[in-house]
């Protein structure tokens, strides 16, 4: 009996942890770089579907609201989170700072920072990212900060940082420190170029080529005994046309010929 109860328990522990919700402790911050910021210190719940975020809890100080939340730092304790939530601009559509520490995330996409194009500040950090696509701040060229600190990143897409002129400025910052690829971090404009270039070099992905078998087309010209039947007889009846056309054409110089004699007794009778 006892060990039915325990299989319902984990039967039930599976069947709830599915979704996300986010439990808020809301509060404002003094930002280095933009300034201060409403955030919210977001603990990550499993309840349900783990890829969409079904509720928000949490007091908010007064006169304010999701909505004028701009910073928000995520923590799941179960490191279950393996993707950002797909509807987190659903609950908080202002952010510019997003931050996701210590929460098993395995990957982050262009799709998952579209909805945030003035995005100001970036943390993944103690994560498990191994990759980087080059794409992947296409929606948010306002990035001043970004800190892949403590992951496993072991390859990055081509141009990652390409377009990023605010990350040039004095007072930026991008931290790959501990990392399989690069160990590094840049604060100024010339180190940043020096950090892009180890991406370049040491964090390429590997080419991979596609083996199609090839296929050797050998041509040989026939000998002219081992002409097919069909080809004997295309080339007799082109023969035998281009004898017609000579005969035809022997017999209409004739008639010429004869036409024009006719003409000339003609013009000599008149002429007499």
């Amino acid at each position: 009996m006892t060990s039915i109860r325990f299989i319902f328990v984990i039967i039930l522990l599976c069947s709830t942890a599915q979704s996300l919700e986010f439990e808020c402790f809301f509060y404002k911050i003094n930002s280095s770089i933009i300034g201060e910021l409403y955030n919210c210190d977001a603990t990550v719940i499993h309840t349900g579907n783990p890829n969409v975020l079904e509720a928000v809890r949490g007091n908010h100080s007064a006169g304010l609201n999701n909505y004028l939340v701009q910073s928000i730092n995520m923590n799941d304790y179960s490191h279950q989170l393996r993707q950002l939530p797909s509807n987190i601009y659903q609950f908080f559509p202002s952010l510019v700072e997003i931050n996701v520490r210590n929460s098993g995330l395995m990957s982050i996409t262009a799709d998952d920072l579209q909805p945030f194009p003035l995005l100001f500040v970036l943390g993944v950090t103690d994560n498990n990212i191994t990759h980087l696509d080059g794409n992947l701040f296409q929606h948010t060229p306002n990035l001043r900060m970004v800190n892949f600190m403590n992951n496993r990143i072991e390859t990055v897409g081509p141009g990652l940082l390409d377009g990023l002129e605010p990350l040039r400025q004095l007072g930026s910052a991008v931290i790959f420190w501990n990392n399989v690829c690069i160990d590094e971090s840049a604060f100024y404009r010339e180190d940043i170029e020096a950090l892009i270039q180890t991406l370049e070099t040491n964090c390429r992905p590997p080419v991979t080529t596609t083996n199609t078998p090839s296929t050797t087309i050998a041509t040989t010209e026939a000998p002219v005994d081992e002409c097919p039947s069909s080809c004997r007889t295309l080339i007799d009846s082109s023969f035998n046309e281009i004898e017609y056309l000579r005969q035809k054409a022997s017999t209409s110089e004739s008639r010429i010929e004869q036409l024009e004699m006719q003409m000339k007794e003609i013009f000599e009778k008149v002429q007499l």
